[in-house]
């Protein structure tokens, strides 16, 4: 540029220039006329801002970020999830801010999770005693969220899955831990017979262990007297047919 050209005259640069991590904010001001010597004109910057969000596919909730080029920031705690492991970030979140992108970018990190293996839920074994009433035993157990389990349990002689009471015998570990099986076992019903001269009547129904009454005695007949009834005995329980 000629010596005393105007500043309305001098040529612009050609390109603005680049940095990384910064947004050119133009050149410093023009020397009103052009000096008898070399001029060096100074460039304004400002550093680029962006956004960290957090994807925590239903983990627990992690607020935005705004950051800086070149500011260390600390990086937030792994998120948690019922029922879950963290596994990772899909990419490494930095602790120094680096250059990432334009200006204003928005960057979305997003959460990976393994099921957890120790994921509680319960079994209830319920099962009818003499009076006909349940008494339950309950297992806590623990597996791996998603899989499907089994109730285990045992049909004791006497005894058999119930037909009135719908039982839950498998079902698929929730990652909250509510999973909950129940079994009902109800004990078999007999009938209480008595025969007298070989006419057989049906007295009553007993469920298996439960205590027996004596049943009414039978009526007399000329020339003789009743006796009792033979196999039965006071306290006694009705027995597996």
């Amino acid at each position: 540029v000629l010596f005393g050209t105007l500043a309305a005259d001098m040529p612009a640069p050609a390109l603005n220039p680049t940095r990384e991590g910064y947004v050119f904010g133009g050149w410093a001001a023009l020397p009103e006329t052009m000096p008898a010597e070399e001029v060096v004109i100074g460039s304004n910057w400002t550093k680029e801002t962006y956004t960290l969000k957090f994807d925590t596919k239903g983990g627990n909730t992690i607020a935005d970020m705004p950051v800086t080029f070149g500011e260390d920031i600390e990086v937030p705690a792994n998120p948690t999830k019922a029922g879950y492991v963290f596994a990772g970030w899909d990419k490494e979140i930095p602790s120094t801010i680096p250059d990432l992108g334009e200006n204003n970018a928005v960057i979305t990190y997003t959460a990976s999770w393994n099921n957890a293996t120790d994921t509680k839920y319960v079994v209830n074994i319920h099962t009818m005693n003499a009076s006909g009433a349940y008494e339950t035993t309950t297992q806590n157990l623990a597996g791996t969220t998603g899989d499907t389990v089994y109730a285990e349990y045992t049909v004791e002689e006497g005894f058999e899955l119930s037909k009135i009471k719908e039982s839950t015998e498998s079902g698929v570990i929730a990652a909250d831990g509510s999973l909950v099986l129940d079994v009902y076992l109800d004990r078999l019903s007999y009938d209480l017979k008595t025969d007298v001269d070989g006419v057989v009547t049906v007295v009553k129904s007993y469920l298996y262990g439960a205590t027996i009454e004596k049943p009414a005695d039978a009526a007399n007949k000329t020339g003789y007297t009743f006796a009792g009834w033979s196999g039965y005995t006071d306290g006694m329980t009705m027995p597996i047919d």
